[in-house]
């Protein structure tokens, strides 16, 4: 391609008649749902919001422009790449827990247990998870730590401190070897296993999270539609439909001269505000703003390269007209205008996902006990056994996990402080059996076991590896 010249050339087609095709729909599905100033908000927000500095936009825009017309290889694509790798490592990735290394032998061991077993130090979660799971977690727990707190400063040894920072397997060794003759060995052999107990709830918590951030911010600090609960189709419309319904207006406001970008700042906020193009206030001026440095640029690296805007903002047109053409119809013949994040990334709905969760903890336990044997009995670390599945101990642990992380919407109606009034958890599981039981028959289809797996396990054998 010579320099100068569009590239015209894309693999995303358009429909031939954008308009005819969304006049030839049924009239109640060729909406977004979005009105004019959402769709000028959404476009905004899709360049404003998010952690690409102001700087970064500015490099990415001159060179997409440069790349338009030969001047430049384009960048974006990598660059794109990049954001969507920093917003899943930065919002979806997680392991099992690790207590931050600032923390101290200080700590009252009463308020330490209940932030991990309820971040929210639910008085009803907390008695549920004493009272409830396999195998109790007794509430002398926390007093058993200050003893063995006391026992290491007597000793001077660091065991606590190996405990606090879960450095399990390493005293286990020590244990195994006979190197630790002043503690003893039952008492010790509980404490571990009692903390890894702990260890497992709070990653069942930070799993429960990430659910959450799929729930409400599915694109982690991106913009992602106008929604406290996000669903896949009504992000789809406002993150990406919108945004480029405003450059098909934008371009037809181009070609009939409406405005000029000699006019100052103000006078063309004021007609492209009018038009429906821009939000106003500080939204609206920032991307003016922006569009006033990239011309800058252009202007002053590459002063002797004619730049062809009205025929750039063509073929950006073209290349997203499909996208533009998206409705409320297209939604809902995908199956996308009721569907959650979770369900599109991992197969499972939010509340499913939920469940499969408390099975994972369920699961945990039982995997504590096998790697403590093992590494007393100086054998391999075990993988996660697969054990029969309580369905009742999976529904309520459930209820627990959701009460106190919210993943959902529905998940603030089941537990204390509810939307129906009550205080009390939902002991008969009622809300925990219908995820439950979809969870359990969905996940007898490989690929999607393998993807909740992938996401949602919880490795107790990562606490036992040192």
């Amino acid at each position: 391609m010579k320099q100068g010249q569009i590239n015209a050339d894309s693999d995303v087609q358009a429909p031939a008649d954008v308009e005819a095709v969304l006049a030839s729909r049924p009239k109640g599905e060729r909406y977004t749902g979005l009105t004019a100033a959402q769709a000028a908000e959404a476009a905004a927000q899709n360049v404003l919001r998010g952690s690409v500095s102001p700087a970064r936009v500015v490099d990415l825009a001159t060179n997409f422009i440069n790349a338009l017309h030969g001047y430049a290889p384009n960048e974006l694509p990598g660059a794109i790449k990049e954001i969507r790798d920093s917003i899943w490592r930065e919002h979806f990735e997680e392991g099992v827990y690790r207590p931050h290394r600032t923390i101290c032998g200080d700590i009252d061991h009463r308020s330490y247990i209940a932030t991990l077993l309820s971040p929210s130090a639910s008085p009803h979660i907390l008695e549920a998870l004493y009272n409830c799971l396999p195998g109790h977690l007794p509430e002398e727990h926390p007093s058993n730590l200050d003893q063995l707190r006391e026992r290491s400063k007597e000793l001077d040894d660091n065991v606590y401190d190996r405990v606090i920072r879960s450095n399990l397997g390493s005293i286990l060794k020590s244990l195994r070897r006979g190197l630790l003759q002043g503690h003893e060995p039952l008492f010790l052999t509980e404490v571990i296993r009692n903390h890894a107990r702990c260890f497992a709830v709070r990653t069942a918590h930070a799993k429960i999270d990430i659910l959450r951030q799929h729930s409400i911010a599915p694109l982690g600090d991106r913009f992602c539609g106008f929604h406290d609960w996000a669903l896949v189709g009504h992000s789809c419309l406002a993150a990406l439909a919108a945004p480029a319904a405003i450059i098909r207006k934008l371009n037809e406001f181009e070609e009939a001269a409406l405005c000029s970008a000699d006019e100052d700042s103000s006078t063309l906020l004021e007609h492209l505000v009018d038009a429906k193009l821009l939000p106003p206030g500080p939204a609206g001026r920032a991307i003016i703003s922006l569009a006033h440095v990239v011309e800058e640029r252009l202007n002053t690296t590459q002063p002797e390269y004619g730049y062809h805007m009205g025929a750039a903002l063509s073929i950006v047109q073209h290349k997203t007209a499909a996208v533009a053409s998206l409705n409320r119809g297209d939604m809902k013949r995908d199956g996308s205008s009721r569907m959650d994040f979770s369900t599109l990334r991992i197969g499972l709905s939010t509340a499913e996902a939920s469940s499969y969760v408390s099975l994972e903890l369920l699961r945990a336990f039982a995997h504590i006990d096998l790697c403590i044997e093992a590494v007393l009995d100086n054998r391999p670390l075990p993988l996660q056994p697969v054990t029969a599945i309580n369905r009742s101990q999976v529904a309520f642990h459930a209820v627990l996990l959701r009460s106190e992380g919210r993943p959902d919407k529905n998940a603030a109606c089941i537990g204390p402080g509810s939307r129906n009034g009550s205080d009390e958890l939902d002991r008969d599981r009622k809300s925990g059996r219908l995820p439950m039981a979809s969870m359990l028959e969905k996940i007898a289809v490989p690929a999607i076991e393998r993807e909740a797996r992938h996401h949602l396990s919880i490795d107790a054998a990562a606490w036992f590896a040192s």
